[in-house]
């Protein structure tokens, strides 16, 4: 760990996949934090919290509060087919709230997505122009850019998919593993993506946190993958395996609602190379979280 953080670390949105892990984390080191929720306690330690009611924010937000900001509809899915309530969310009510404590607190650390790049060229630095195609990456863009453009003290923390070792977790590992069971399912040779264990998302946030001074860093595992990898991995290793099958097309072969992008991995240099991050090998996560699911599968 580089310098324990003194100051107070409250995380918003503390029940979703990566706040959840942050309060599990902060508490196995002993950190000073605050950790809320919404309709989903995890902790008996929660502090229940409403976006939609700021009335008694300064209850919430203490003076030097270091603020790590997971509080989002995420889904992209569910964010595409529900704009409104989604845009309302995402980007009006956690602007309202950056605007009520932003002369108040220490440091503001912003949750963001590789969906802010077009995934045109895959391995983007912290330096590329931003051009989401879909919903939620556009909702991410424009908080991105009111922080830039209003705050000082602050980190945007961008990450591609992170998946836990609950099996009711959504993650990519999870989706194309559900996928491969139909009759229909096809997989892309030419889309890569990363896979960052949680956990270890965490744990590297937690320990340079004190020494956080770049406004935008990408964390993230730096291993990519395409889904033909993914999905020959899991046929290999699941107890299932006679039941998958798929066939292998072009990303552009494949139909979404909404744009996607086909190279979704980012560069990770910065983080490596200042703050010596560490994360799980790729192939290993994959194979735990398939253990997780067969064991899930067989109840």
């Amino acid at each position: 760990m580089y310098n324990k953080l003194s100051k107070r670390i409250l995380i918003i949105g503390g029940s979703g996949l990566i706040g959840s892990s942050l309060t599990k984390k902060c508490k196995e080191l002993s950190l000073n934090y605050k950790s809320t929720y919404y309709s989903n306690r995890i902790y008996e330690t929660q502090e229940k919290f409403d976006l939609n009611d700021l009335s008694e924010i300064h209850k919430l937000v203490k003076e030097d509060d270091v603020v790590i900001f997971c509080s989002a509809l995420a889904n992209p899915n569910f964010v595409f087919k529900n704009q409104d309530q989604a845009y309302d969310f995402n980007v009006n009510k956690t602007i309202n709230f950056i605007n009520s404590i932003k002369d108040k607190i220490n440091r503001f650390i912003f949750l963001s997505s590789v969906e802010v790049f077009d995934g045109n060229k895959g391995n983007y630095s912290e330096k590329d122009k931003k051009n989401p195609l879909n919903f939620y990456g556009q909702t991410k863009f424009e908080v991105e850019n009111f922080i830039i453009g209003n705050l000082r003290n602050y980190t945007i923390i961008r990450t591609g998919w992170n998946t836990s070792m609950k099996f009711k977790d959504r993650c990519v590992i999870k989706l194309t593993y559900e996928t491969l069971l139909k009759d229909d399912a096809k997989m892309a040779s030419d889309n890569y993506f990363s896979i960052t264990n949680v956990d270890d998302f965490s744990s590297n946030l937690l320990n340079i946190i004190g020494d956080l001074d770049d406004n935008i860093l990408h964390l993230a595992q730096n291993q990519k993958i395409s889904r033909v990898q993914l999905a020959d991995i899991i046929i290999n290793k699941s107890i299932l395996k006679s039941q998958m099958k798929y066939q292998k097309v072009k990303f552009s072969e494949i139909k979404f609602n909404e744009p996607r992008s086909r190279l979704n991995d980012l560069n990770t240099e910065l983080s490596q190379d200042k703050y010596k991050v560490n994360f799980t090998d790729i192939f290993k996560t994959i194979e735990q979280k398939i253990d997780i699911i067969d064991s899930n599968f067989k109840e």
